[in-house]
């Protein structure tokens, strides 16, 4: 976490050269005939940004690197002939028994599934329903509600969006008997029926609007693939490496180890490639 001085400097700065950019823009606006002055100014103004994030860059995608090299590891066969476990996975996705209370946005890597997963306001990670030991837990759950709402975390009104996630340890061949589809679905049954509480105690309320996303991460074996097919009319992704299903306001998706890797180094490429690693 940054000290409190390192978080002032950044942030003085980011309103310094705010105001900077705004204030070329409006020069822009009102004389459109000083566009060669403009450029000058906006090519200063864009290396007084480089020079001051470009090393804080290099750390961030050197770190990506890192976790994406870590998590390709995870999906094949160690030394002892075994896979790592579940656990060593979900970790590296998002620290289990943590909230986003707690953590910063440096400490998970949501960015490994989707992008846009970083930016709900509320994740769970392996915490049970209703803060109960006793009680079935999702290993990912994240909240989100219209931009409307965003100052108010739980203020009693329906959640837009629930996301689910369940994991699975990488080239498990028991899914079919033990299908974690019918496990998360059982999780997404149980809080549109309005009977999970948060870590206050106040029900994650849904309503007929709310839209699900369920994401099971695992390897799809044809077996279990077969199974998703005809029993549960899954379709294969364009890629053919993961599944999917809607109905309603519910979104369900196979996330193979393989795919969520593939996808990972596609969308990161140009910054590795600029960064040389």
């Amino acid at each position: 976490m940054k000290s409190s001085m390192l978080y002032q400097l950044d942030r003085d700065f980011d309103i310094i050269t705010k105001k900077q950019g705004q204030e070329l823009v409006e020069e822009l606006k009102n004389d459109v005939t000083q566009l060669d002055e403009y450029k000058s100014k906006f090519e200063e103004h864009v290396a007084r940004i480089s020079d001051e994030n470009k090393s804080i860059l290099a750390k961030y995608v050197a770190h990506r690197k890192s976790i994406i090299d870590l998590f390709e590891v995870g999906m094949y066969k160690q030394s002892d002939g075994k896979y790592v476990r579940e656990e060593f996975m979900h970790n590296l996705i998002y620290p289990m028994r943590t909230t986003s209370d707690v953590i910063d946005y440096e400490q998970h890597n949501l960015w490994l599934v989707d992008e846009r997963l970083a930016y709900f306001f509320f994740a769970s990670s392996d915490i049970p329903f209703n803060n109960d030991r006793n009680e079935d837990r999702t290993d990912l759950m994240l909240l989100d509600n219209s931009v409307a709402l965003l100052e108010s975390k739980n203020d009693g009104t329906a959640y837009d969006t629930v996301v689910l996630f369940e994991l699975k340890r990488p080239m498990r061949d028991d899914l079919v008997s033990d299908n974690p589809v019918d496990q998360i679905m059982k999780y997404m049954l149980k809080i549109q029926g309005n009977k999970v509480t948060d870590k206050n105690g106040r029900i994650i309320r849904t309503d007929d609007h709310t839209k699900f996303y369920l994401y099971v991460v695992c390897d799809a074996i044809e077996k279990y693939r077969e199974t998703l097919k005809k029993m549960y009319w899954f379709d294969e992704t364009i890629d053919r490496l993961g599944m999917y299903k809607m109905k309603d306001n519910m979104y369900i998706e196979i996330l193979t180890y393989d795919k969520i890797i593939n996808d990972a180094k596609k969308r990161n490429k140009i910054l590795f490639d600029k960064l040389g690693i």
